[in-house]
């Protein structure tokens, strides 16, 4: 790996860090079904490790980030389960929401995170089943999920942003990893 001396740990500060990936032609499909895709496009991807703390992150690309600030405020920018009322979307949620109960005293959990929730509605789902204060955050501008409990907070930012400083019970990701 080339040594970056920009690059520093988010979370410890440290400069010295472990390739766990890297290619230089990874695909990023863009587009709204599985075929045919509106275009694919190609970047150099490196997964990086810090060799301190542990943290996972992908080393950053002007290109790449570039091309995908443009397909995230696109109206086809998607990210997190699909925002319908469909029984895979909330299937993702019901399944979360089993093994909170399960394996976490779930009367303790107060407050929950999203990272990368588009609308929120996996988030509207524990809420409901929680009755825990809810956040999520994603960089799309999608409409807020809203029942009878009323519509979610969701900050439209990148992850981490200065918008969310409070403390969480559970921070959670799902289907995200592809858009880091």
């Amino acid at each position: 790996m080339p040594k970056n001396d920009k690059t520093i740990c988010q979370v410890c500060g440290n400069t010295k860090f472990r390739e766990l990936y890297h290619t230089l032609k990874h695909p990023f499909f863009e587009g709204v079904k599985p075929r045919p895709y509106k275009k694919v496009l190609f970047f150099n991807l490196s997964i990086e490790e810090c060799t301190n703390c542990g943290f996972v992150f992908k080393k950053s690309s002007a290109r790449a980030d570039r091309e995908l600030d443009k397909f995230y405020k696109s109206h086809i920018g998607m990210s997190s389960a699909a925002a319908d009322k469909s029984e895979f979307s909330f299937g993702i949620a019901q399944k979360f929401i089993n093994t909170i109960v399960q394996n976490i005293d779930s009367k303790k959990i107060k407050t929950v995170l999203e990272i990368g929730c588009r609308d929120g509605l996996v988030l509207g789902q524990i809420r409901r089943a929680l009755g825990a204060k809810v956040v999520g955050v994603d960089v799309s501008t999608a409409k807020p999920y809203e029942d009878e409990l009323g519509p979610l907070n969701i900050v439209h930012a990148y992850f981490p942003t200065p918008k969310i400083r409070e403390k969480f019970d559970i921070v959670y990701l799902c289907h995200v990893f592809e858009h880091l």
